[in-house]
């Protein structure tokens, strides 16, 4: 085992030490100045966004090897997570220690428009999502059209925001609420993993996303609270399976 340990090449080591140089250590607020303090990071294959304690997340384009800073006018709540989505733009979701989710459409070719003409700028949008979470929100995950965006929160909330970039509006609504803080959440095909510090559980969301049909993961609940989470694994032969972590360094499958 040490030995295919030692036979990885790992080709993007730099990346950290160029990020490090380029994001400030502090910032500045009002008379003061304050620590630049990371709090979560998400990765695509060309985009790196770090949330920070500052309210900002800083995006790197690893292409361009540039680095961008999103954030709403006035918010200065801290960073607790963040996920990235690419489609036709970058959708990154940020969710902060007072409940706010904000959503940023990143064009990720700005020569480009919607129609591929080339000669218009295109400028990132922004979307704010209040009054759904009153606590810190703890995890998001994205569909995987980009269309529905789901957040869980320290109280045991799963909500679920759908968006509409037409008009460029976005609706929210709740799916369930555990007795729990919310580790993790997952989206696939319809259904929703999602993790407590007790149990995971799985929903079958209906067509009309109206009612969802929860079953637990597992026969039983933890014995031992904590992080941990489950995800989605879709094999060669188009199954899905869940793999579930457990106390002990075990898992579920």
């Amino acid at each position: 085992m040490s030995r295919e340990i030692d036979d990885v090449q790992l080709d993007h080591v730099h990346l950290l030490n160029r990020l490090d140089s380029i994001i400030p250590s502090k910032v500045q607020r009002g008379f003061s100045s304050q620590d630049v303090e990371f709090t979560c990071v998400c990765a695509t294959e060309q985009h790196i966004a770090i949330g920070t304690k500052v309210g900002i997340t800083y995006l790197y384009d690893r292409t361009k090897e540039t680095v961008d800073k999103l954030r709403f006018e006035g918010s200065v709540d801290p960073v607790s997570c963040v996920v990235c989505l690419e489609t036709v733009d970058l959708m990154v979701a940020v969710g902060t220690t007072a409940g706010l989710i904000l959503i940023f459409q990143v064009p990720i070719d700005c020569d480009l428009d919607f129609e591929g003409n080339k000669g218009k700028n295109r400028t990132t949008k922004r979307y704010l999502v209040t009054e759904l979470h009153r606590k810190t929100v703890t995890c998001l995950a994205w569909s995987q059209n980009g269309m529905k965006l789901f957040s869980g929160d320290e109280e045991g909330i799963v909500a679920c925001t759908e968006m509409d970039y037409g008009v460029q509006q976005s609706r929210s609504s709740f799916v369930v609420c555990e007795s729990d803080s919310i580790v993790q959440v997952q989206y696939h095909q319809r259904m929703l993993l999602i993790s407590t510090i007790r149990r995971t559980i799985l929903c079958f969301v209906s067509a009309d996303d109206r009612d969802c049909h929860v079953v637990q993961v597992g026969m039983k609940e933890r014995k031992v609270l904590g992080d941990f989470g489950a995800c989605f694994h879709s094999s060669q032969a188009r199954e899905t399976v869940i793999f579930a972590s457990r106390q002990i360094g075990r898992a579920h499958v």
